[in-house]
């Protein structure tokens, strides 16, 4: 957190916490006094469906919406508070697999001041730069994908763009987990393919990354999924029509900019409608075909454990 982030937190603390708490104050809670109120008496739940359209009698008055308010019977919550606890409510019982337990530094045999290129092939690239001045347990790895084929067609960029956002979507059931611990990714549309970032604890960092490329390598088109995320896209480039005006020109802007790498969006709403699933599936080995992957380590990392995954993606990937 940058130093004045830190002093407009801590600030407001002075005047209400003891000496002892100003720093932790925000962060350290009465656990049984928040599990107190984990009781039936005090849920307040809110449900959004268009089933209740024309049986509304408030209205909001900012936007407009309009609702209802219903109080809780009294024997519904006397029902929920004699009810057993059911086994399907309960904390997992699976340890964290991205729990660092060792922060300890790599060893760095010779100090750098800028990246080292590792390795270069016709297909990669790996750069390298330890850390000579935090000493930190900490490292960041991103991955560039350069895609020919996905940036030759309207199709094609908007196929990239599903298989991106699906990628996300599988990869939701880890992001926690990893949060909780220090270590956080995402994955990004690019305009030459898309990247993956990645940063935290370096103990467990190698896990995260092979998660990740594992979910890449052994990529699978879930149908329902599909639907989902074609929907979410095509509200995206609809809605896109009636942005600012400096935003619609800026998008021009980067149409001619980048005229060989992007599409125009009436061209992809134009695609999408007539996508499907069969089309991503055979559409991924093709954007892999002629892939290059540019990587950068810095921090506390060992560049031959990214040498190793890169291995293992291109070889399920490319070759298989």
């Amino acid at each position: 957190r940058h130093t004045t982030q830190g002093k407009m937190v801590i600030q407001p603390n002075m005047f209400l916490h003891p000496v002892l708490s100003f720093i932790d104050s925000n962060i350290t809670l009465d656990m049984f006094y928040f599990f107190s109120l984990i009781s039936p008496l005090f849920d307040r739940i809110f449900w959004t469906s268009k089933k209740f359209e024309g049986n509304t009698d408030k209205v909001e008055p900012w936007f407009g919406t309009p609702y209802s308010t219903k109080k809780i019977s009294t024997s519904m919550i006397e029902n929920w508070m004699a009810s057993a606890p059911t086994d399907h409510l309960q904390l997992p019982a699976v340890p964290n697999m991205f729990l660092p337990t060792n922060l300890s530094l790599k060893d760095v045999q010779k100090k750098v001041k800028f990246p080292v290129l590792l390795r270069k092939s016709s297909y990669s690239k790996l750069w390298y730069k330890p850390d000579t001045m935090f000493s930190t347990p900490k490292a960041f790895v991103q991955l560039e994908f350069d895609l020919p084929d996905a940036r030759n067609s309207s199709q094609s960029q908007v196929l990239k763009h599903i298989f991106v956002r699906l990628l996300n979507d599988y990869l939701n059931e880890y992001v926690y987990y990893a949060e909780v611990t220090g270590l956080y990714f995402y994955i990004e549309n690019t305009f030459r393919g898309f990247e993956v970032t990645m940063f935290g604890y370096n103990h467990k960092l190698n896990i995260l990354l092979r998660t990740v490329i594992d979910k890449i390598a052994n990529f699978e088109v879930k149908p329902e999924r599909f639907s989902i995320i074609k929907e979410m896209i095509t509200k995206d480039i609809w809605n896109f029509q009636f942005r600012d005006r400096s935003e619609l020109a800026e998008e021009y802007f980067l149409l001619i900019l980048f005229k060989d790498l992007k599409w125009p969006w009436k061209e992809r709403s134009e695609v999408l409608p007539r996508l499907k699933v069969e089309h991503l599936v055979e559409f991924i080995p093709i954007m892999f075909s002629r892939a290059f992957l540019e990587c950068f380590i810095a921090g506390s990392f060992h560049p031959f454990i990214l040498f190793l995954a890169l291995f293992y993606l291109y070889f399920y990937i490319i070759f298989v």
